[in-house]
Protein backbone atom coordinates (compact mmCIF):
# COMPACT_ATOMS: atom_id res chain seq x y z
CA UNK A 1 0.00 0.00 0.00
CA UNK A 2 2.69 2.25 0.75
CA UNK A 3 4.46 1.99 -2.39
CA UNK A 4 0.52 1.93 -4.43
CA UNK A 5 0.34 5.54 -3.16
CA UNK A 6 4.14 6.14 -4.45
CA UNK A 7 2.70 5.84 -7.45
CA UNK A 8 -0.84 7.81 -6.82
CA UNK A 9 1.11 10.49 -5.54
CA UNK A 10 3.20 10.66 -9.28
CA UNK A 11 6.51 9.07 -7.73
CA UNK A 12 6.68 5.43 -9.72
CA UNK A 13 10.42 6.00 -8.73
CA UNK A 14 10.09 5.20 -5.17
CA UNK A 15 7.81 2.19 -6.08
CA UNK A 16 8.62 -1.29 -6.36
CA UNK A 17 5.19 -2.63 -7.70
CA UNK A 18 4.40 -3.41 -11.11
CA UNK A 19 1.54 -3.36 -13.47
CA UNK A 20 1.48 -7.39 -13.24
CA UNK A 21 2.54 -7.19 -9.09
CA UNK A 22 -0.78 -4.61 -8.60
CA UNK A 23 -2.88 -7.02 -10.96
CA UNK A 24 -1.89 -9.85 -9.06
CA UNK A 25 -2.85 -8.21 -5.73
CA UNK A 26 -6.00 -7.52 -6.62
CA UNK A 27 -6.80 -10.69 -7.97
CA UNK A 28 -6.07 -12.28 -4.36
CA UNK A 29 -8.97 -9.55 -3.46
CA UNK A 30 -6.22 -6.65 -1.92
CA UNK A 31 -7.90 -3.19 -1.55
CA UNK A 32 -5.96 -0.26 -2.38
CA UNK A 33 -8.56 2.19 0.16
CA UNK A 34 -7.14 5.62 0.71
CA UNK A 35 -7.48 5.21 4.54
CA UNK A 36 -5.07 2.26 4.40
CA UNK A 37 -2.58 4.25 2.39
CA UNK A 38 -2.79 7.64 5.05
CA UNK A 39 -2.11 5.23 8.10
CA UNK A 40 1.26 4.07 6.29
CA UNK A 41 2.20 7.45 5.91
CA UNK A 42 1.80 8.19 9.59
CA UNK A 43 3.38 4.83 10.04
CA UNK A 44 6.21 5.76 8.20
CA UNK A 45 6.48 8.93 9.63
CA UNK A 46 6.48 7.13 13.43
CA UNK A 47 9.33 4.90 11.91
CA UNK A 48 11.20 8.43 11.40
CA UNK A 49 10.12 9.79 14.72
CA UNK A 50 11.66 6.09 16.72
CA UNK A 51 14.77 5.87 14.23
CA UNK A 52 15.77 9.68 15.92
CA UNK A 53 14.46 9.15 19.05
CA UNK A 54 14.36 5.95 20.22
CA UNK A 55 10.88 5.63 21.41
CA UNK A 56 7.68 6.60 19.96
CA UNK A 57 6.03 8.78 22.25
CA UNK A 58 5.78 11.52 20.28
CA UNK A 59 5.18 14.93 22.45
CA UNK A 60 2.75 17.55 20.53
CA UNK A 61 5.10 20.17 21.01
CA UNK A 62 7.14 17.89 18.00
CA UNK A 63 5.28 17.25 15.48
CA UNK A 64 1.06 17.49 16.91
CA UNK A 65 -0.37 15.37 13.42
CA UNK A 66 1.77 12.28 14.51
CA UNK A 67 1.24 12.94 18.22
CA UNK A 68 -2.42 13.04 17.63
CA UNK A 69 -2.36 10.10 15.56
CA UNK A 70 -0.39 7.48 17.93
CA UNK A 71 -3.29 9.04 20.98
CA UNK A 72 -5.56 7.78 17.99
CA UNK A 73 -4.25 4.13 17.71
CA UNK A 74 -4.18 3.82 21.36
CA UNK A 75 -8.08 5.04 21.67
CA UNK A 76 -8.54 2.45 18.57
CA UNK A 77 -6.40 -0.14 20.18
CA UNK A 78 -8.46 -0.02 23.48
CA UNK A 79 -11.80 -0.27 21.85
CA UNK A 80 -10.72 -3.32 19.52
CA UNK A 81 -9.47 -4.87 22.41
CA UNK A 82 -12.11 -4.40 24.46
CA UNK A 83 -14.65 -5.82 21.15
CA UNK A 84 -12.25 -9.00 21.34
CA UNK A 85 -13.30 -9.29 24.90
CA UNK A 86 -16.97 -9.18 24.50
CA UNK A 87 -16.72 -11.71 21.57
CA UNK A 88 -18.60 -9.57 19.15
CA UNK A 89 -19.03 -11.33 15.75
CA UNK A 90 -15.94 -11.47 12.96
CA UNK A 91 -18.04 -8.96 10.62
CA UNK A 92 -18.34 -6.47 13.73
CA UNK A 93 -14.08 -7.02 14.10
CA UNK A 94 -13.09 -7.02 10.38
CA UNK A 95 -15.32 -3.32 9.58
CA UNK A 96 -12.78 -2.19 13.13
CA UNK A 97 -10.61 0.78 11.88
CA UNK A 98 -7.85 -1.16 14.51
CA UNK A 99 -6.88 -5.12 13.05
CA UNK A 100 -4.20 -7.59 13.86
CA UNK A 101 -1.62 -6.45 11.24
CA UNK A 102 -1.72 -2.72 12.51
CA UNK A 103 -1.02 -4.07 15.97
CA UNK A 104 1.74 -5.85 14.87
CA UNK A 105 3.40 -3.52 13.13
CA UNK A 106 3.08 -0.88 15.82
CA UNK A 107 4.30 -3.83 18.49
CA UNK A 108 7.41 -4.33 15.92
CA UNK A 109 8.49 -0.62 16.48
CA UNK A 110 7.68 -0.54 20.53
CA UNK A 111 4.81 1.55 21.28
CA UNK A 112 3.30 1.59 24.41
CA UNK A 113 -0.53 0.91 24.56
CA UNK A 114 -0.82 2.31 27.58
CA UNK A 115 1.26 5.13 29.00
CA UNK A 116 -0.40 5.29 32.34
CA UNK A 117 0.90 1.78 33.22
CA UNK A 118 4.19 2.47 31.46
CA UNK A 119 4.83 5.79 33.96
CA UNK A 120 3.55 3.19 37.24
CA UNK A 121 6.13 0.77 36.20
CA UNK A 122 8.92 3.52 35.80
CA UNK A 123 7.72 4.66 39.38
CA UNK A 124 7.84 1.38 40.54
CA UNK A 125 11.59 1.01 39.51
CA UNK A 126 12.50 4.19 41.32
CA UNK A 127 11.34 2.88 44.38
CA UNK A 128 13.18 0.23 44.24
CA UNK A 129 16.26 1.57 43.70
CA UNK A 130 15.22 4.16 46.91
CA UNK A 131 14.74 0.64 48.80
CA UNK A 132 18.24 -0.53 47.76
CA UNK A 133 19.93 2.89 48.77
CA UNK A 134 17.90 3.70 51.90
CA UNK A 135 16.84 -0.39 52.96
CA UNK A 136 13.32 0.88 53.08
CA UNK A 137 10.17 2.45 51.31
CA UNK A 138 9.82 4.95 53.40
CA UNK A 139 9.34 8.07 51.23
CA UNK A 140 8.27 11.32 52.36
CA UNK A 141 5.44 13.37 50.60
CA UNK A 142 7.44 16.08 50.26
CA UNK A 143 10.88 14.75 48.98
CA UNK A 144 13.41 17.05 47.53
CA UNK A 145 15.28 14.38 46.30
CA UNK A 146 12.89 12.96 43.96
CA UNK A 147 9.01 15.23 44.46
CA UNK A 148 7.33 12.57 41.69
CA UNK A 149 8.59 9.89 43.53
CA UNK A 150 6.85 11.13 47.18
CA UNK A 151 3.91 11.85 45.49
CA UNK A 152 3.79 8.67 43.77
CA UNK A 153 4.67 6.92 46.60
CA UNK A 154 1.88 8.46 48.76
CA UNK A 155 -0.84 7.69 46.15
CA UNK A 156 0.03 4.16 46.51
CA UNK A 157 -0.31 4.35 50.41
CA UNK A 158 -3.88 5.61 49.67
CA UNK A 159 -4.52 2.78 47.05
CA UNK A 160 -3.15 0.90 49.24
CA UNK A 161 -6.11 1.96 52.44
CA UNK A 162 -8.39 1.11 50.26
CA UNK A 163 -7.61 -2.24 49.01
CA UNK A 164 -7.12 -3.42 53.22
CA UNK A 165 -10.25 -1.89 53.40
CA UNK A 166 -12.21 -3.83 51.09
CA UNK A 167 -10.38 -7.08 51.87
CA UNK A 168 -11.17 -6.66 55.72
CA UNK A 169 -15.17 -6.14 55.01
CA UNK A 170 -15.48 -9.01 52.77
CA UNK A 171 -13.55 -11.03 55.12
CA UNK A 172 -16.36 -10.37 57.72
CA UNK A 173 -18.91 -12.51 55.51
CA UNK A 174 -18.55 -15.63 53.93
CA UNK A 175 -21.28 -14.48 51.72
CA UNK A 176 -18.86 -11.54 50.28
CA UNK A 177 -15.98 -14.11 50.01
CA UNK A 178 -17.49 -15.21 47.63
CA UNK A 179 -18.21 -12.40 44.87
CA UNK A 180 -15.41 -11.20 42.35
CA UNK A 181 -12.13 -10.91 43.54
CA UNK A 182 -11.45 -7.00 44.80
CA UNK A 183 -11.05 -4.51 41.99
CA UNK A 184 -9.22 -1.26 43.07
CA UNK A 185 -8.61 1.40 40.25
CA UNK A 186 -5.50 1.58 39.44
CA UNK A 187 -4.08 -1.33 41.78
CA UNK A 188 -4.36 -4.57 39.79
CA UNK A 189 -3.04 -7.79 40.95
CA UNK A 190 0.31 -8.10 39.06
CA UNK A 191 0.96 -4.32 40.80
CA UNK A 192 -0.01 -5.31 43.95
CA UNK A 193 1.81 -8.40 44.05
CA UNK A 194 5.08 -6.14 42.85
CA UNK A 195 4.45 -4.08 45.89
CA UNK A 196 4.54 -7.04 48.35
CA UNK A 197 7.95 -8.18 46.74
CA UNK A 198 9.33 -4.58 48.00
CA UNK A 199 7.56 -5.36 51.17
CA UNK A 200 6.27 -1.71 50.53
CA UNK A 201 3.31 -2.10 53.33
CA UNK A 202 0.88 -4.64 54.84
CA UNK A 203 -0.30 -6.31 51.85
CA UNK A 204 -2.18 -9.82 52.58
CA UNK A 205 -4.17 -11.44 50.55
CA UNK A 206 -7.82 -11.74 50.74
CA UNK A 207 -8.43 -15.20 52.34
CA UNK A 208 -5.10 -14.42 54.93
CA UNK A 209 -6.29 -15.19 58.34
CA UNK A 210 -4.87 -12.16 59.35
CA UNK A 211 -7.32 -10.34 58.71
CA UNK A 212 -9.90 -11.30 61.59
CA UNK A 213 -7.16 -11.82 63.82
CA UNK A 214 -7.46 -10.10 67.49
CA UNK A 215 -4.00 -7.70 66.33
CA UNK A 216 -5.71 -6.29 63.33
CA UNK A 217 -5.21 -2.32 63.11
CA UNK A 218 -7.71 -0.89 61.13
CA UNK A 219 -5.77 1.16 57.71
CA UNK A 220 -2.79 -1.00 59.22
CA UNK A 221 -0.98 -0.75 55.46
CA UNK A 222 0.07 2.71 55.00
CA UNK A 223 1.14 3.17 59.10
CA UNK A 224 3.22 0.43 58.30
CA UNK A 225 6.19 2.29 56.21
CA UNK A 226 4.64 6.15 56.85
CA UNK A 227 7.69 8.13 57.21
CA UNK A 228 8.16 10.68 59.64
CA UNK A 229 9.02 13.65 57.40
CA UNK A 230 12.46 15.43 58.20
CA UNK A 231 12.99 18.20 61.33
CA UNK A 232 9.91 16.65 62.54
CA UNK A 233 9.55 14.26 65.79
CA UNK A 234 6.81 11.98 66.88
CA UNK A 235 3.83 12.75 68.82
CA UNK A 236 4.27 11.05 72.36
CA UNK A 237 1.63 11.82 74.57
CA UNK A 238 2.28 12.74 78.43
CA UNK A 239 2.37 9.73 80.71
CA UNK A 240 -0.66 11.09 82.62
CA UNK A 241 -1.17 7.99 84.18
CA UNK A 242 2.09 7.48 85.82
CA UNK A 243 2.06 10.24 88.13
Amino acid sequence: RTHYSYLQRGQPEKSQLTPERIAKLEQLGFEWTRHEIAWMEKYELLLAFRKEFDHCNCPISHDAPLSRWIAQQRTLYKSYMRLQQEQHDKNTMIKHRMNEWKIDLLNSVGLVWDLSDDNWWDMYDQLKAHRDEHGCCRVPVRYPENPRLGHWAMNQRNLCRQYIDSITWRATSPALMSEDPVHISGLSKERLDALRELEFCWLPEPNSPDLLGPTLEPNRAPSHNEPIPKGKKPFIPFPWDEI
